[in-house]
């Protein structure tokens, strides 16, 4: 964080965190994500991505929502692609101050959005059952996954997002084409791997796959 901030100059008009981050899965505590952000020139905007916030241990404690009545600066954005698994309609909302919201609502593109998307965001919005069983599991797979790569010798991130980031110590570009016959594709595009987390039989299917590749001396 020390690196953003230095990274600042009198040009410097907007700044992009995301908490939890990704590609590494990681999160910044609220209270020293505040602190962070109060470090800034007020005329620097921060945009806090909270993309995966539902998949924390304690969202309540780390998204910046509440604070934003005391930082005129700040603009928080979700999602409903992640926890609610909307990906391709591709909805989301921004928080901030009425200010901000008034230059976001002239710069908007009319009928940006379409009555299907909309009308299923409130159907999602309110199925607190299917939202709480989305997060239960994947806290539990995650533990699993993060187990399982461990006990193999794996370096794996702490995660609090709904994919986990491991270092294979292997490309993994070509990891990604080695998993492939076993019917698992994950991201090859990161210095480490990126592994969405999915039902404890396509997790199951991973972890085999990862161990009868080393079995084989391919990793």
């Amino acid at each position: 964080m020390e690196a953003v901030l230095n990274a600042v100059t009198e040009k410097t008009r907007l700044v992009f965190v995301c908490n939890p981050n990704n590609p590494t899965s990681t999160c910044i505590p609220g209270d020293e994500l505040y602190a962070f952000i109060q470090k800034f020139p007020k005329d620097v905007i921060v945009v806090v991505d909270e993309a995966y916030i539902d998949f924390t241990d304690d969202p309540e404690k780390t998204t910046m929502v509440s604070r934003l009545k005391n930082q005129p600066n700040m603009i928080v954005v979700r999602t409903f692609s992640k926890t609610y698994g909307m990906a391709a309609i591709r909805l989301g909302y921004a928080l901030a101050c009425p200010e901000i919201i008034g230059y976001m609502n002239k710069a908007m593109a009319a009928r940006s959005l379409s009555n299907i998307g909309i009308e299923g965001a409130i159907a999602a919005l309110d199925d607190e059952e299917f939202r709480e069983k989305t997060v239960s599991n994947n806290r539990k797979e995650r533990d699993y996954l993060t187990e399982e790569f461990r006990a193999l010798g794996y370096t794996v991130y702490d995660s609090q997002a709904n994919f986990i980031y491991v270092d294979f110590g292997c490309s993994c570009q070509d990891l990604y084409f080695k998993l492939l016959p076993y019917k698992v594709m994950i991201r090859g595009d990161f210095p480490f791997a990126r592994i969405s987390i999915g039902t404890h039989i396509q997790n199951e299917t991973l972890v085999n796959a990862v161990k009868d590749l080393r079995g084989k001396g391919e990793m």
